[in-house]
This record gives C-alpha cells, structure tokens and sequence, in this order.
C-alpha cells in the first residue's frame, strides 16, 4: 500500500512538472507583441495578415513598385528621400507614388529588391531573385494576394488595376488579382501589370 502511494505520487509529481515545461515552452514561443492590421510590422511594411497569436503574419509595402518619373530606367530602386527605405518608387509633383508596370519576370526580379535591409540581409535573401523562403520580400502568391486585395484599404495606395503573382499557371501564364473586382485570372507573362512585394514574419 505504501509502494502504491509512492509510485502514485511520483507520477503525479512527473506530471505536473512535464505540465509546467510544456506551459513555459507555450509562453515563451508565443511571446511577443502583438501585430494588428494596418500596424508597421518587423522589416517596415502594412500588417495585412496575422494568425491567432498575432505574432506572426505578413506584411506589404506601402507603395507599389514604381520608378521616378520620367527615369530611364525602371529596374534599379531608388532610395526614397521621404521615407530612407528602398522603395522603387518616385514622388511626383503633388508627393503622390507612380507605380510602374512590370512583366512578370521584372515583377519577380523588382519585389526581391527590397532585401536590403538588416532583416532580410540576416536571412541572406536574394536581391534579384525569388527568395527559397517567404520570410524575404517577394511578389505574392496568389494566395498571398488575394489577402492583400481583402486588406487594400488598411495597406492603402493601389491602384484599380491588375497585381501580379508569383504564381505560375505554367511556362507562359501567371496569375494575378484584379483590384477593380476582387477576381483573380491568369494572362501571358509578358504583359505588364502592377507589383506590390510582401514579406511574411
């Protein structure tokens, strides 16, 4: 009876000890603060997704890739001298951003762009490439995309037109999202359309 008492309250005290790691091991994987829609998230971008934790989500840039007006060339970003970050974009004449129409391919290579920063250089993100993993910036998913669509008014700044993806439906075509009525259709890859690049976190 006494061996039975012991052997009870051993694993009793096994459990509760197993129940304490697991609860500190939850506290410290879900600890941070965390992320709302429309907040600035970690690399500078809109929130436009968060899971239930809030600690982890996507997030966009604020303007779509673009290039200063009348520029020769529309492949190199620019660094802004409103906001120091290295967005493709340029100020008109009333401080508003023209985004630039991109192949699919350019749209690939402008969105990867955007891995200059301190993050994205710790991840060793490619500048010129689609990244092998979403936490670099890069043109969305379909996905991707069509969260961003749902959330355009709290990221801001699009534009009633085509989006592309990143997603191929094969060699040629590649789909995109339609801004004007939240449908989504593939076209030929060659065909210029707008870009927003996002990054998860």
């Amino acid at each position: 009876m006494k061996f039975k008492r012991m052997f009870a309250f051993l694993l009793l005290a096994m459990g509760l000890i197993v129940a304490v790691e697991a609860a500190e091991a939850t506290g410290a994987a879900t600890s941070c603060t965390p992320y709302n829609l429309g907040d600035t998230g970690p690399d500078g971008g809109k929130v436009f997704y968060v899971d239930g934790s809030g600690c982890h989500g996507l997030e966009a840039q604020p303007y779509d890739v673009g290039s200063d007006v009348g520029a020769t060339s529309v492949e190199t970003p620019a660094i802004s001298q409103i906001t120091g970050q290295p967005y493709d974009v340029g100020a008109t004449s009333d401080n508003s951003y023209v985004g630039v129409y991109k192949t699919w391919s350019d749209a690939i290579t402008t969105s990867a762009a955007y891995n200059t920063t301190t993050i994205t250089n710790a991840l060793s993100c490619s500048t010129s490439a689609y990244p092998t993993t979403p936490n670099c910036w890069h043109l969305p998913s379909k996905t991707e995309l069509g969260y961003l669509y749902e959330q355009r008014s709290v990221v801001g700044g699009f534009s009633n037109t085509l989006y592309w993806s990143s997603t191929e439906l094969d060699a040629n075509f590649a789909w995109n999202q339609i801004f004007f009525n939240g449908n989504q259709n593939y076209y030929n890859k060659t065909i210029t359309y707008l870009v927003r690049a996002v990054r998860a976190f």
